[in-house]
């Protein structure tokens, strides 16, 4: 599966803090309600993943700002969980991330899920 999605919020920018907790925020929710759109858009008969994966992740920053890449990556592997692409996030067994170059004003994050075999374990 490959998805070509937007920069999610970083997770200083995913939960919010009340008096009765850590909640995800608005953001966070929109950001969650976007992959499942894209996702069911793209590939509307998948079934949810139920064995090992590994996620390969291009991130292509909006601008020349210094950004951690793995603050990019509670929102959008939690989206991926809600839509479901794969049964939990305790399935990615291989994890890949890398920043790309910029792409101005736009930035985009691109996006392929694949199942593991039992030899690639």
């Amino acid at each position: 599966m490959k998805l070509i999605l937007p920069i999610p919020p970083t997770i200083n920018h995913y939960y919010t803090r009340t008096n009765r907790g850590m909640f995800i925020n608005q953001k966070g929710v929109s950001y969650r309600q976007l992959v499942n759109l894209v996702v069911k858009k793209e590939y509307p008969k998948h079934n949810t993943i139920d064995k090992p994966v590994k996620v390969k992740i291009d991130f292509y920053p909006p601008d020349k700002r210094k950004r951690d890449v793995d603050n990019v990556l509670k929102c959008l592997l939690d989206s991926l969980t809600k839509a479901n692409v794969y049964r939990d996030d305790s399935l990615i067994i291989d994890l890949r991330i890398r920043k790309m170059e910029m792409i101005r004003n736009a930035g985009k994050i691109e996006v392929v899920v694949n199942g593991i075999s039992e030899t690639e374990r």
